[in-house]
């Protein structure tokens, strides 16, 4: 089944996500992750992003964002050209990009799959060992850390996610706690497969409306475990 290309697919809501090449640890210190959320708070507002979930791994990344592709195209662009003259100038060693050639992006079907990609997203370093699950407010890279206390971030804002609803105090905290704690098998393999989207029958025929195109490689269908209401 053939892959709707990319630059057809518009707005939405995109699972967005690249390594470093040869997957170097170029994202590892402190003063890397600071440069690339500093990189990441700037070029998100220039280009029009919502950012709702991301995390800077030692050698990747993963942001959840919703725009057009085409600003999309050009953050991550700019993310990459920019953190790579970074990288080079306080290493003093190569030029060029130090990230993969092509981006992957997948979009998502917003009230399916949004929050399930949240958790997905802000689970990595739990998953590679770098934090509990029960510390995982204390990975300086990740969403999850303003989003389970009251600390503000100029890049993730609770109140213009378009799941969730108010008030965002304690008890919401408490209960986005639990939620990260739920079993996540299923994230696993939609995520990590080879889609270029998420969502069902009638997302899937949008989507193939607005690009001119029948067919696309769709991810499979899924129970709907997710954080939509008052949390």
């Amino acid at each position: 089944m053939g892959r709707l290309p990319r630059r057809n697919l518009g707005a939405g809501v995109y699972h967005i996500y690249n390594r470093c090449a040869n997957n170097l640890w170029i994202l590892d210190s402190p003063e890397c992750k600071d440069k690339f959320l500093e990189l990441l708070e700037r070029l998100s507002g220039k280009y029009e992003l919502n950012i709702y979930h991301y995390c800077v791994m030692s050698n990747h990344f993963h942001i959840a964002a919703e725009g057009s592709i085409k600003n999309i195209s050009s953050f991550v662009s700019g993310l990459s050209s920019q953190y790579s003259k970074f990288y080079h100038k306080i290493s003093q060693n190569g030029f060029g990009p130090i990230l993969q050639g092509r981006f992957k992006s997948v979009i998502v079907q917003k009230s399916v799959y949004l929050s399930r990609l949240g958790r997905y997203i802000e689970l990595n370093p739990v998953r590679a060992g770098l934090v509990a699950p029960t510390n995982i407010v204390d990975y300086f890279g990740s969403s999850a850390r303003f989003y389970l206390t009251n600390k503000k971030s100029p890049v993730i804002f609770p109140e213009k996610h378009p799941l969730w609803q108010p008030p965002f105090d304690e008890k919401f905290r408490q209960n986005y706690a639990e939620y990260l704690s739920l079993p996540y098998d299923e994230d696993l393999k939609e995520f990590r497969s080879s889609a270029s989207f998420l969502g069902d029958k009638d997302f899937h025929a949008r989507l193939a409306s607005k690009a001119g195109r029948l067919f696309l490689r769709p991810g499979r269908p899924t129970k709907r475990n997710n954080l939509i209401v008052k949390l």
